[in-house]
C-alpha cells in the first residue's frame, strides 16, 4: 500500500520537474514544499548506491536545491537509511499519511470549484490565510496548473468572506485531499470538519471509495478532527536532508550573516525573521514550513539570501525590485 499511496500522491501534487533514474523520482519545484523537491526511492534499481546518491547531489546542487530523501519504511533499496547517515544526512520529521473510506460520507454545504480557470478566488484565500510570499504563490500556482486529474477546490466562508479552503484531487478509486487550511480567527468553529465532509461527499459522489491524506505529526488539532472523520494512519514517512554548511539546531534557531538577517523559529511553528534585530516578517502556517525546509542545513550566504527573498530584500541585482516591495517603502512613497 505504501508505494501505491506515494505513487497516487505524486501524481496528485506534480512536481514541475521529474527525473527517474533507475527506480528512483526525483522531483524539482522551485523549493515549494518538501514533497516536491525530494527523492523518492521507491525501487532499488541495479546500479551502485552511492553513485545514486552522488548523482542526485549533483542534480539538486544544479537546481539551487538541499538535496533531501522522501523516507518510508518501504524505501528503497534496503540500507539507504544507513548510507544516507553516513553521508551527514540528518534525520526529519514528515506526516503521517492517514486513509478513510467514504461510503458513509455525508455532505456539508461547501462551494466547490471544478476547474483551475475558476479556482482564482480560492487560490486569493489561500495565499492569504497561509501568509505564502508573492514570489511562492507563482509556483503554488504552477503547480496546480498541472494537476490532470479531476478536481475540487473546495472552500467554506463566513460572512462573505473565505475562511477554509481544501484542495480535492479525484485519482478511480481514491480522493486525494490537499492543502486544507482554516482563517486562525475562525478555528475550532467547525469550519474545518464542514469543509472536509463537503470534500468527501464531494468525491464519494463520483466514484472515489477512499480518501487519504498527510498531515504532520505534531498538528494534534488537525488529527483529532481526522480521528473524528474516520481517518486511520497507513504510515508516516520522514526526511533525510543533507547537511550543508553548519547545522543548526533547537526549538529557537538563529542565522546572521552579511546582510543582517536572523530567524527565530517559535513553539508554536511560526517563524520570525529579522533585520538588524528588528522582526521584518513573521511567517506562519505552510509558508514557515517552506522557509524552515529551505533553510535547514543551508550555507550561510543561502540562508542569508533566502530571507532577504522571504522580506521582499531582494539582492543581487533585484534592488530596484526590493525598494518597491511594501516593506521597504518610506513614507510617502507610492
Amino acid at each position: 500500500m505504501i508505494r501505491s499511496l506515494e505513487e497516487l500522491a505524486m501524481a496528485a501534487w506534480p512536481a514541475l520537474e521529474t527525473v527517474e533514474s533507475d527506480g528512483w523520482v526525483l522531483r524539482f519545484s522551485e523549493g515549494y514544499t518538501r514533497r516536491a523537491n525530494s527523492v523518492l526511492p521507491l525501487q532499488s534499481g541495479v546500479r551502485d548506491l552511492a553513485s545514486k546518491i552522488a548523482e542526485a547531489e549533483s542534480l539538486y546542487e544544479v537546481h539551487g536545491l538541499v538535496t533531501m530523501f522522501k523516507m518510508t519504511s518501504e524505501s528503497a533499496p534496503e540500507g539507504l537509511e544507513a548510507a544516507l547517515a553516513d553521508r551527514d544526512y540528518e534525520a526529519k520529521s514528515g506526516a503521517s499519511i492517514q486513509i478513510a473510506q467514504l461510503a458513509q460520507a455525508t455532505g456539508c454545504a461547501v462551494e466547490i470549484r471544478a476547474s483551475w480557470d475558476a479556482s482564482q478566488d480560492w487560490r486569493d484565500a489561500f495565499h492569504g490565510m497561509g501568509d505564502i510570499a508573492p514570489e511562492r504563490r507563482v509556483v503554488h500556482d504552477r503547480i496546480l496548473s498541472r494537476i490532470s486529474s479531476p478536481v475540487a477546490y473546495a472552500s467554506v466562508d463566513h460572512d462573505g468572506r473565505i475562511v477554509g479552503c481544501a484542495l480535492g484531487v479525484l485519482q478511480g478509486g481514491w480522493l486525494g485531499v490537499f492543502d486544507v487550511i482554516v482563517d486562525e480567527g475562525v478555528r475550532r468553529q467547525g469550519y474545518g470538519e464542514r469543509l472536509m465532509r463537503g470534500l468527501m461527499a464531494w468525491g464519494c459522489g463520483r466514484g472515489a471509495e477512499n480518501a487519504y491524506l498527510q498531515v504532520m505529526i505534531e498538528n494534534a488539532a488537525a488529527r483529532a478532527l481526522y480521528d473524528k472523520l474516520e481517518f486511520r494512519e497507513a504510515y508516516q514517512y520522514g526526511y533525510r536532508v543533507r547537511r550543508v554548511g553548519e547545522a543548526r539546531r533547537g526549538s529557537e534557531k538563529e542565522a546572521s550573516g552579511g546582510y543582517g538577517f536572523s530567524y527565530q523559529a517559535t513553539r508554536n511553528g511560526d517563524v520570525l525573521i529579522q533585520r538588524e534585530g528588528r522582526t521584518v516578517t513573521h511567517l506562519r502556517h505552510g509558508a514557515a514550513r517552506d522557509f524552515l525546509a529551505e533553510v535547514d542545513g543551508a550555507a550561510e550566504g543561502d540562508a542569508q539570501e533566502t530571507m532577504a527573498r522571504y522580506t521582499g530584500n531582494y539582492r543581487r541585482g533585484n534592488e530596484r525590485l526590493a525598494a518597491r516591495h511594501p516593506r521597504n517603502r518610506k513614507t510617502g512613497d507610492t
